[in-house]
């Protein structure tokens, strides 16, 4: 009975919580939004989710008749940027544009996070796949993946792959699992440093995103191996999956969503939700996006925001195994 109660006491006072937000708005006579937006990018500038989120806010705000404001809080792994938004007022003003680290990855990387990533936000929209490519020299020791898979298992010295961020390591990770490989993960502080080397002479595999091996693999000095999307992208179809080359049923990428508090009116729910989803279908803005950072997009960018929770709820489960796995916790 008393958990009834509880339960009954809490939808109460959500309920409040919105009509004390929206209320107010309709009194005015004021029609949402009448002010600019933040876009919370839990990431420093420059990086490849504060060029999307640019590129988004920017024709977010002339569908919506305001501006998009980008703020960069970055730190602790994305975790600051998002309990910002997690503790802000629900009331459309301020929005996350949230990534698999910041909602299912830190979750099992860290001991504990100041915010829920599925129960302390409403997803809105799913915007793109970051996938992941094993790469190598084209003059090098290993032309396919399958050939990269067998010559570890077959060698007593573990294979050295350059590693230039927890996604990589994730996949690696994943990649020995499946496939049985003894692969080492050889870390590095940025991408750049772990390309350098590669090309270089200095290793011979590196994993990163699709976005950050575009240029070495239209210039011809890197090949890619094999791409960590559960299907072949049909924007790169020459590049097979890890799953049919010698990782069968892999599929770990990481992604984008933006994400609002908790508590956010409907209305202004199913608003955010409509206008974000339209310009991210827009297929010029996909083009940009692929030829410029190499995100990848597909029939997910029509998710409605329960499916959007629940791919979230999904994910979390998808990254917290194979952390745990990989004994990647701090």
């Amino acid at each position: 009975m008393k958990t009834t109660r509880s339960r009954l006491v809490l939808i109460v006072a959500n309920a409040m919580l919105c009509l004390t937000v929206w209320l107010p708005l309709q009194a005015s006579g004021q029609v949402y939004p009448d002010r600019p937006i933040k876009l919370i990018v839990p990431v420093g500038p420059g990086s490849n989710s504060d060029i999307v989120s640019r590129l988004l806010g920017e024709k977010l705000a002339l569908s919506l008749g305001q501006p998009i404001v980008i703020e960069n809080k970055p730190g602790a792994g994305g975790n600051i940027g998002a309990d910002f938004v997690a503790k802000a007022l629900p009331d459309g003003y301020t929005m996350l544009f949230a990534s698999n680290a910041t909602h299912a990855a830190n979750s099992a990387i860290y001991k504990s996070l100041p915010y829920d990533p599925l129960n302390d936000f409403i997803h809105l929209a799913f915007i793109d796949w970051t996938p992941m490519l094993v790469v190598a020299r084209p003059d090098g020791k290993y032309r396919t993946m399958e050939a990269l898979i067998a010559a570890s298992r077959a060698s007593s010295v573990p294979i050295n792959v350059a590693i230039p961020s927890t996604s990589s390591r994730v996949v690696l990770a994943e990649i020995n699992r499946i496939a049985g490989t003894k692969f080492e993960s050889v870390l590095y502080k940025t991408s750049g440093a772990a390309k350098g080397d590669l090309l270089g002479g200095h290793i011979d595999v590196l994993i990163d995103t699709v976005g950050a091996s575009l240029p070495m693999m239209r210039s011809g000095t890197v090949k890619a191996l094999a791409i960590s999307m559960g299907e072949r992208s049909e924007a790169f179809p020459d590049i097979p999956t890890l799953a049919e080359s010698g990782a069968p049923g892999f599929s770990v990428s990481p992604w984008n969503i933006i994400a609002v508090p908790k508590g956010t009116p409907q209305p202004v729910v199913d608003l955010l939700a409509q206008k974000i989803r339209a310009v991210i279908a827009d297929p010029a803005v996909q083009k940009k996006l692929l030829d410029d950072n190499g995100l990848l997009f597909g029939k997910d960018v029509s998710m409605s925001p329960p499916q959007v929770r629940a791919f979230v709820a999904s994910e979390l489960q998808k990254w917290d195994r194979i952390i745990r796995a990989a004994n990647m916790q701090e």
